[in-house]
């Protein structure tokens, strides 16, 4: 189910300013209102005249792959370094990647880089569950991947020597480590559960 989904993380909780409410559906949304939120959740498609959700479209991934073939070398570069420790993906979370960068630049939300690094974060980092035997070379690939998109596994020794020798206790130092990542979000996720990690010798990304 994970790689079939995007996995949007929620974590700003303010218990003293969470509405509850309940009961009746007490909804004042004019029919017009209702109607913009579910053109907001479909797009229209010129040849069938109507509206649809979300959906995979190889076109409008091989435009923007045309369009950016950075996102090719990145996804290649990551998945190979994964691949060493069996934690790659397929095909389909390519394409899912690649759908969710047209649609980000269709619908002009964010700049390449920073949905690159969402989309990453909400489509790989899920799998990442276990013991610090199991995760910690892939997490330090992660990370190095991080740093050096294009080609990360020259950097990738030094980046696990580097760690070895970071004092886990210095939040600045930890935060430091990862201050020139190309993929922030991803970095620093990626070290936070590595600290876990190697505090509790056991993590997962949930």
């Amino acid at each position: 189910v994970l790689d079939r989904a995007f996995t949007i993380e929620l974590s700003d909780v303010d218990f003293l300013k969470y509405e509850i409410t309940g009961g009746k559906d007490k909804s004042h949304l004019s029919d017009g209102q209702k109607q913009t939120l579910i053109d907001a959740f479909t797009r229209f498609d010129v040849s069938t005249g109507t509206r649809q959700f979300a959906q995979i479209r190889k076109d409008e991934i091989a435009e923007i792959i045309e369009q950016e073939p950075d996102i090719r070398t990145y996804l290649h570069s990551l998945n190979k370094l994964l691949q060493n420790h069996r934690f790659h993906f397929g095909y389909r979370i390519f394409d899912e990647i690649a759908q969710y960068l047209y649609n980000n630049r269709r619908n002009g939300m964010m700049d390449f880089i920073p949905a690159f690094d969402h989309a990453v974060f909400m489509k790989v980092l899920p799998k990442f569950s276990g013991s610090r035997a199991r995760l910690r070379a892939p997490l330090l690939s992660l990370l190095a991947w991080t740093l050096y998109p294009a080609n990360p596994e020259p950097a990738l020794k030094s980046v696990q020597q580097s760690f070895t020798t970071l004092d886990l206790a210095d939040v600045t130092a930890i935060t430091d480590f990862t201050c020139d990542a190309s993929f922030k979000v991803v970095a620093t996720r990626a070290m936070q559960m590595l600290v876990t990690l190697e505090n509790d010798g056991f993590v997962s990304f949930g």
